[in-house]
């Protein structure tokens, strides 16, 4: 194993316990971000010492470079020109490395599930410390314990600027049946993004139990566990969708390879409906039932937000407003890191980029999810049809929440659908 392959993985394991830098004031700078810089820099120079420097050509190579393209064109006709660079910057920063991984996998093909374990490894460290967060606060208190994660934990997780800016919008505290408490999120930024995190993760945790044997299976259970339960303690609804969405993806693969007759899968079936029946009793349970009801105020403000979105769309229908201009739109004076955005990743990008912006990155999703979907008919490999469930889960979360430009999800996400071209 050569030093770029140890550094690749380990690159996948710190990413929920990356640190940010403060380098100016009011200017967070994660260290993924120069991590990523770095190996696509190593990778690049290697490349071309080696006289090899390729990138395999698919869909999902072409649909990422126009949108990555437009994105950064997007910068000629925004109002809020620095908004826009600082957006334009984050994705350059962060997008190249799909382009590494491909030329990666390609080469070396034993990489992609070696990768997805490391990330899967991260996933469970993260998940441990997201369940100890949310059990401390009935130590300790809710009050002590949300001051003290988001006035040193946050900080230098995420940086002080954008610590400050999770402090004063705390989505880390839900009312659940007229008790507030503190969700699992760890050192996100918020539950939604942690959730996601979780649900991205957890078909490749799945994936790995089920090909184990002895105790590195019973490792992968319980690393599976651990993630499911930290997902369902961030109380996000939009990973309970994303999840159940998952699950129904996977109940029709069953039901049309034939399968209800094995007696496994009618054992899966009677856990899932008795797991299904103690959740519906618990406060997951009424948070999940909440997600459908129109009278709960968060989906009242999403529907109000989705249908305010739609008109700014038929504004400019075209190329949007440009990259990060969408916040001034509702609120002129709005700064840079106010959580202003249409809670839904695909209308964000159309607000943004205009229809051809979403179009192009539709492309490169729908792309990324037919490969996976190909190359597991193909082989019958289980872990391409893990990453066909890990893009369903992300594509349903994103529906509610905007993790494009999550340090966290996007490298992640890449990840997921590099492994399936």
């Amino acid at each position: 194993m050569n030093v770029f392959t140890i550094l690749l993985l380990l690159y996948f394991f710190i990413i929920p316990f990356q640190w940010a830098l403060s380098p100016v004031a009011g200017v967070d700078l994660a260290f993924i971000r120069i991590a990523t810089l770095v190996l696509v820099l190593v990778w690049v120079a290697s490349s071309l010492l080696k006289k090899r420097f390729t990138i395999p050509l698919s869909g999902s190579t072409f649909f990422l470079s126009a949108f990555l393209l437009l994105a950064t064109l997007s910068w000629c006709w925004a109002n809020e020109r620095n908004f826009a660079l600082r957006k334009i910057i984050f994705l350059w920063s962060l997008l190249p490395l799909f382009f590494l991984l491909v030329a990666v996998f390609k080469e070396s093909p034993l990489l992609r599930e070696r990768s997805a374990r490391f990330l899967v490894g991260g996933a469970f460290g993260i998940a441990c410390v997201g369940i100890g967060q949310f059990f401390l606060q009935f130590l300790v208190g809710v009050g002590p314990l949300f001051a003290w994660w988001t006035g040193v934990l946050l900080p230098f997780f995420l940086g002080s600027s954008f610590g400050q800016t999770v402090a004063t919008y705390p989505s880390l505290l839900v009312n659940i049946q007229g008790v507030t408490l503190m969700r699992a999120s760890a050192f996100f930024p918020d539950p939604h993004i942690f959730s996601l995190y979780m649900g991205l993760t957890l078909p490749l945790a799945l994936t790995f139990f089920v090909r184990s044997f002895g105790r590195l299976r019973l490792f992968w259970l319980f690393a599976s566990g651990t993630i499911f339960l930290a997902d369902l303690l961030s109380f996000s609804r939009g990973g309970y969708m994303g999840l159940t969405m998952g699950l129904v993806v996977f109940v029709v693969f069953f039901y049309f390879h034939r399968l209800w007759q094995s007696k496994k899968i009618l054992l899966f079936l009677f856990v899932f409906c008795l797991g299904g029946a103690l959740l519906s009793l618990s406060p997951v349970g009424s948070r999940l039932v909440s997600s459908f009801s129109p009278a709960d105020g968060s989906n009242s403000e999403r529907l109000r937000l989705w249908q305010e979105a739609l008109s700014h769309i038929a504004e400019r229908p075209l190329f949007g407003t440009g990259l990060g201009n969408y916040p001034l739109l509702v609120k002129p004076s709005a700064g840079y890191r106010e959580p202003i955005y249409v809670h839904n990743l695909f209308l964000d990008i159309a607000v943004e980029t205009g229809l051809v912006g979403l179009f192009l990155f539709l492309g490169f999703l729908f792309s990324g999810f037919l490969s996976a979907v190909r190359k597991w008919r193909k082989t019958g490999n289980i872990f391409y049809f893990s990453l066909v469930l890990a893009l369903t889960i992300f594509s349903t979360h994103a529906l509610f929440e905007t993790p494009l430009f999550s340090v966290h999800v996007l490298p992640a996400f890449l990840l997921v659908v590099a492994a399936g071209v």
